[in-house]
């Protein structure tokens, strides 16, 4: 039987992901049918992805991957465990991400050590459409991972327009872990309002200012 990376290393297609996956037992558990599904996911192979979901791949398996970034200033990202719908998101695929909407992937990922795909989304440069994709399937826009709100995570990541977005959705103005490492030489740990994170960012200031101005009505 080929494994999966030997699929991917070759760029996947759909007729290499049928021929393999007939190779596999009956008896192959749904988590090693998903083994298959990152692969596709990677090489944006969205017929491939679809088969495997009809031959009972599990679509909220966990990915486990090893980052090239060591830190941020809200959470540690050395190791990072994905669902498939926040493998599909960190590879950008947006079709791939409504598929696995469409099937009831779990949409703030099944809690512990997996990281919720708005999260995710926020952390990919010009994350925008994904973001709004996501919270218009239902993400929770205040839902804490490792103690921080996505709110906190937008301002730390430096996109004014993920800020307004989830402003706009509904994000509260609610107290956030942040680790300071831009601040100290040591990681000085601090629970912060998004106003206290945004001190000395004018844009950031400027848009929190508005908005909490504007009574919650999006104006900025």
């Amino acid at each position: 039987m080929e494994h999966w990376n030997d699929i991917t290393s070759k760029g996947s297609t759909y007729t290499q992901v049928i021929t393999s996956s007939l190779r596999l037992p009956t008896s192959t558990s749904r988590s090693r049918k998903a083994i298959f599904l990152f692969g596709v996911i990677k090489h944006s192979d969205q017929r491939a992805v679809e088969f495997l979901l009809s031959l009972g791949a599990d679509k909220n398996h966990p990915h486990n991957s090893v980052s090239e970034e060591t830190t941020t200033t809200c959470y540690e990202l050395s190791y990072k465990c994905y669902s498939s719908l926040g493998y599909a998101v960190s590879q950008g695929r947006r079709e791939i991400c409504q598929l696995f909407l469409s099937k009831g992937a779990a949409i703030n990922g099944k809690g512990g050590n997996i990281e919720p795909p708005l999260n995710v989304a926020i952390r990919r440069p010009r994350g925008t459409l994904l973001i709004a994709l996501l919270l218009e399937a239902g993400a929770d826009v205040n839902y804490a991972f490792k103690r921080v709100r996505p709110l906190a995570l937008a301002i730390d990541q430096g996109e004014n327009g993920m800020v307004q977005c989830l402003l706009r959705s509904g994000a509260e103005m609610q107290k956030s872990f942040v680790r300071e490492v831009w601040m100290t030489p040591w990681h000085g740990e601090k629970w912060m309002t998004p106003v206290q994170q945004a001190k000395g960012m004018p844009d950031f200031e400027r848009t929190l200012k508005q908005w909490k101005r504007g009574g919650k009505r999006g104006v900025f």
